[in-house]
């Protein structure tokens, strides 16, 4: 047979079978038409979540362990097929899968077998087979690697020369006592480059098997941030690689030939089996053959550092929240026990009981606690309620008959503190001027009797007498009532909450804001609460009192 015919012959059985060189088993219920198919019916249940286990024979097994697995062999074909069933060895490495050449074998093909091992299927039909396989005792721990194949030879012309073409399925079977060994990968790096026949663009991903067990290499790739902002993807990895343990090998992405050179930000997932990872990195495309690779910043890498920062940053909010509210509900709870202490002060005044007598606080310092805390708790409602209860508070006040002063003050001066009606009445001892000297004489005289003797006048204790003048303006008045209010206003400085207080705002406010704002450093020295009650409730001129006058005594 010349070599024409022989090649001739090669592509016809080729149209109907597929290629030997991919080993790879047919998923879809439904063969391609022409082909013979061969596919997975059974796997096992601890790997319902792992895709190649529905499709490959994957398991973990120990010495002295026998599983069995069935499959199904399809003939697509226009004639009836002989097919031969039986195990095959073979490899990974350069980042495949494959079988070897002929019937050869190794371990696993030693321990595996096929019943039936040769089956006629009729055109468009399908037979079924089991594959059953027994693990020694004194086998050696490791993962082993073979393929069942379905196989199908047909003579050439003159029957000189047979070609061989064959389907089937992969087994990935690791031999060990215990727990599986784990499967993981790392992605090293990402290349950009371009196909050196087609110029199409394309990105390597450098993958390394970290685990135990071969992997199959599934994902797709998407650019980001590219030109203008815009994205490109996802696009497809390539199949058919295949890490064998401690392998490293490119997995590659073919992209679309338009896509502009960058720069991108390329983000890659892969996947195999339940494993899977991310990773992303800045590429441009070349003009021709591939850029420099660049280092894969791994995705969960990035993730495993910011989950403990969100966690504690979550953390810290919830407890703030939880703080902010705990804060506020004690802030509420003292609203309402100021509410309450503030509530029985006003029915103690209107029952006639006297401020500072018998209630241990003042009302007005009680409400404008209560209001602040409203305040800090936001609660603007409460806060306008409790000022219009402060403003009731103080009419009430204004309203209440209050004892003398000499009853409510103190002992701690000498300083009379006279009604403004009264200070505008002139007093016979302060307006009489006092008698004039008399006239020197050179004669002794004697002594006068005590009966004509002159009587001394009573002047004020607290107040000097007002010298004098020509006009009679009566500026020794205006000392004395200059004199009375400072006097009030430093014993307010240090009083107490209460009736005495109040008795000494009410006092200094007969003489007028305009007197009281003249006294700048008694002012500034009053608690801040006091001044605004002694400033905003003072009339702009004295008022007319028609009360005897007190005395501080």
């Amino acid at each position: 047979m010349n070599k024409r015919s022989l090649v001739a012959t090669l592509l016809l059985a080729a149209g109907l079978f597929v290629p030997a060189a991919s080993a790879s088993a047919q998923t879809a219920t439904q063969t391609p038409r022409g082909q013979i198919g061969i596919r997975l019916l059974e796997a096992p249940v601890n790997r319902e979540n792992d895709p190649r286990a529905k499709t490959y024979i994957v398991d973990h097994l120990s010495q002295g362990t026998t599983i069995s697995r069935k499959i199904e062999v399809t003939n697509a074909t226009l004639t009836t097929q002989t097919l031969q069933l039986y195990p095959g060895a073979a490899v990974v490495g350069n980042g495949q899968f494959a079988g070897v050449d002929g019937h050869g074998g190794n371990d696993l093909t030693s321990w595996t077998s096929v019943t039936p091992s040769l089956l006629n299927i009729p055109a468009g039909q399908s037979a079924q087979a089991e594959v059953t396989i027994n693990v020694p005792k004194d086998v050696q721990d490791g993962e082993r690697y073979a393929v069942v194949w379905a196989e199908a030879a047909t003579p050439a012309a003159g029957g000189s020369v047979l070609v061989v073409n064959r389907v089937g399925i992969r087994i990935y079977l690791s031999v060990g006592a215990g727990a599986e060994p784990a499967s993981d990968f790392v992605i090293e790096s990402l290349q950009a480059a371009r196909d050196d026949k087609t110029h199409q663009p394309l990105v390597r991903a450098m993958v390394r098997n970290t685990g135990g067990r071969a992997l199959d290499m599934l994902g797709n790739l998407q650019l980001k941030d590219g030109p203008g902002g815009i994205t490109a993807g996802p696009f497809q990895v390539e199949k058919g690689t295949t890490l064998g343990i401690g392998q490293r090998a490119p997995v590659t992405v073919f992209l679309d030939p338009h896509i502009p050179a960058g720069p991108w930000n390329a983000v890659i997932d892969l996947k195999s089996g339940e494993i899977e990872h991310s990773a992303q990195a800045h590429i441009t495309f070349p003009a021709n053959g591939a850029a420099k690779p660049v280092k894969a910043e791994s995705l969960a890498a990035k993730a495993k550092i910011f989950l403990p920062i969100l966690g504690i940053v979550l953390a810290l909010i919830v407890g703030l929240i939880f703080a902010v509210r705990r804060r506020r509900k004690d802030e509420y709870a003292q609203v309402k026990a100021d509410l309450k202490r503030f509530e029985e002060f006003v029915k103690a005044q209107e029952g006639g009981l006297a401020v500072g007598t018998t209630m241990p606080d003042d009302p007005v310092g009680a409400i404008r606690a209560a209001i602040k805390q409203a305040q800090r708790a936001g609660d603007d409602k409460t806060a306008a309620k409790l000022e219009s209860r402060l403003e009731a508070l103080l009419d009430r006040q204004a309203a209440i008959p209050r004892p003398a002063l000499d009853d409510v003050l103190p002992a701690k001066s000498n300083t009379k503190v006279w009604p403004r009606e009264e200070l505008a009445k002139p007093k016979e001892q302060e307006v009489a001027p006092p008698p004039p000297p008399p006239a020197p004489s050179s004669a002794p005289t004697s002594p006068l009797p005590a009966a004509a003797a002159p009587s001394p006048q009573p002047v004020p204790v607290a107040a000097a007498a007002p010298e004098p003048n020509g006009n009679g303006n009566g500026n020794g008045h205006q000392r004395e009532d200059e004199a009375s209010l400072v006097a009030i206003l430093r014993m307010l400085e240090s009083a107490p909450p209460g009736g005495q207080r109040f008795a000494l705002i009410k006092a200094a406010r007969l003489h007028g804001r305009e007197a009281i704002e003249s006294h700048t450093q008694e002012l500034a020295a009053l608690p801040e609460d006091v001044r605004v009650r002694l400033l905003r409730a003072a009339p702009a001129q004295p008022e007319a009192a028609s009360t005897a006058p007190s005395e501080i005594a």
